[in-house]
Parts: structure tokens; C-alpha cells; sequence
């Protein structure tokens, strides 16, 4: 795991790309060829690019609630045990979710000022397609 730094933080006029950031520290992949979150209108039509990339690169990413994770699967073998952690980012009130790399806690988090998350809602965990 290579940590890197979004590039864009969630305002009015960007949205922020801290799950990308999350994507290219995991895989020690170069930032901008995945997918810009702000190219897209739509989420779903942005999760499926970065879906595509990661499928590309021999991956399927695949999100679980917090009550769906086993402890075993944040082991994730294929990653040295890196994941992605998502959860409420202590930056808003209105419930928007923040991503971080974690690793039996947060090793890191992508946002220039860490101030990681409020509270785990789900885990994004990266497997090798066999």
C-alpha cells in the first residue's frame, strides 16, 4: 500500500474522490487512470467505471455493511489485508461518507487534514478475479 491523497475535496462545485484515492493506495496505482468522479452525473454510472478499471487491472471490489462483515474477510489476502473502510465523514452533517484505508484501524486517510471517521457503515474489500 502506497498512500495517496484525493485530489478533489466535496464542495458545491466538485465532488471529492477520497474512494479513488482509497482504489490507487490499495493497488499502488496511478490516481488519475482511474475513473474522475467529477466527469460523471450520475454515482452508479461512476462506481461501474471504477469497477471496470479495478476488473481491468484483476480485481472485483465488492462493498459489505458493517452487520455483513466477517472479520475474516478484512484479511483480505489479496491486498496484504487493506481495505476500504466507509463511513460518516466528521466534515458534514448531512450524512455524506468518507473513505479511508484501513488495516486493523485506519493506516490512511486520504483527506489533507485526517480526521478519518465518525463511524463504520461498510467495507469495501479488493479480491484477485481467479
Amino acid at each position: 500500500m502506497i498512500p495517496v491523497k484525493q485530489k478533489y475535496l466535496h464542495n458545491s462545485i466538485t465532488k471529492g474522490d477520497c474512494w479513488r484515492a482509497c482504489i490507487a493506495s490499495i493497488l499502488e496505482y496511478d490516481i488519475d487512470a482511474l475513473p474522475d468522479p467529477n466527469f460523471y452525473d450520475d454515482w452508479n454510472e461512476y462506481c461501474q467505471a471504477i469497477e471496470q478499471v479495478v476488473k481491468n487491472l484483476g480485481y472485483d471490489i465488492r462493498s459489505y455493511s458493517i452487520i455483513n462483515t466477517k472479520q475474516e474477510m478484512l484479511n483480505s489476502p489479496d491486498t496484504d489485508g487493506y481495505v476500504i473502510a466507509v463511513g460518516a465523514s466528521p466534515r458534514f452533517e448531512n450524512g455524506l461518507n468518507h473513505c479511508v484505508v484501513w488495516k486493523n484501524g485506519v493506516v490512511h486517510d486520504p483527506y489533507p487534514d485526517p480526521l478519518y471517521i465518525q463511524s463504520i457503515v461498510a467495507f469495501d474489500i479488493l479480491t484477485k478475479i481467479k
